[in-house]
């Protein structure tokens, strides 16, 4: 499968400019042979504190209903960022979509209280795996990067995990770390997709990057605005099979180390 990775200058708060650089992006992918495209996270907006102004209505649903006309027309599964309507805060949510049909959804389920997010941005509750183009797709974002347990928890499925970001320049280097060490941990390809440029006074630099199930980098240092990388969903089963890692892991027993208040119950 070949996957193109972006690295897309989201234009501020600016849907309109966005879409039409999405548009040119997908075409750029279809172009070089692409199955999928990856966008970053909030592709439509950046990383904004004020997610009403680009879900309710009369925008409701509009970043969704882009993404399933643009898929109508192309070849590619088209993975974006989007801020997505729920009855309380509106979600962060990752979208693929192909041949017109959303194929996943998945809302993020740590959310970036030290940035702001918690207070605006609802929080998911659930991990969701698809099959696309003969490969089983597990999807995060961002900071959930940070939380291996629920990329243990995609992989019992997944052979690929997507995770899309707004991860800044100052901290790239926990990005690339982060990223590497799920690879190692899940034996599955990890696609990671950051923006460039600069949104709400947070500068980004080129990063998007995939990682083989052995943790081996399989993408070069760009500056491309959109580039390819192949992925074989047997090797992930070769290295799973030589080396059963998820076979040593205790599950059971794990759900039994968390730290319980022996007067209230509660976990400390």
């Amino acid at each position: 499968m070949k996957i193109a990775l972006t690295q897309m200058d989201v234009a501020w708060e600016n849907p309109v400019a966005n879409e039409k650089t999405i548009r040119r992006l997908v075409a750029r992918a279809e172009a070089d042979g692409a199955d999928m495209v990856v966008f970053p996270e909030f592709s439509f907006s950046g990383f904004t504190k004020r997610p009403r102004e680009f879900c309710d209505a009369p925008r409701r649903e509009r970043e969704l209903e882009f993404l399933l006309e643009l898929s109508r027309a192309c070849t590619p599964a088209i993975v974006a960022g989007r801020i997505a309507p729920a009855c309380g805060l509106p979600r962060n949510n990752l979208t693929i979509v192909r041949g017109g049909k959303e194929i996943l959804s998945y809302d993020k389920i740590h959310s970036y209280s030290y940035g702001g997010e918690t207070a605006v941005y609802s929080r998911g509750e659930r991990i969701a795996v698809s099959e696309i183009g003969g490969v089983e797709w597990g999807a995060f974002i961002c900071y959930d990067l940070r939380f291996p347990e629920i990329f243990q928890a995609a992989a019992r499925k997944a052979e690929a995990i997507v995770v899309i970001g707004n991860w800044p320049l100052e901290r790239i280097g926990n990005w690339f770390t982060l990223l590497r060490a799920r690879a190692l941990e899940t034996q599955c390809y990890i696609v990671g997709v950051n923006r460039v440029g600069e949104g709400g006074g947070i500068v980004y630099g080129p990063s998007s990057v995939v990682f083989g199930p052995e943790g081996d980098r399989l993408t070069p240092e760009t500056d491309a605005e959109v580039f390819c990388c192949q992925i074989d969903p047997v090797r992930v089963n070769a290295v799973r099979e030589e080396f059963p890692l998820r076979r040593d892991r205790r599950e059971e027993l794990y759900r039994t180390l968390l730290f319980r208040d022996p007067e209230d119950g509660r976990i400390r």
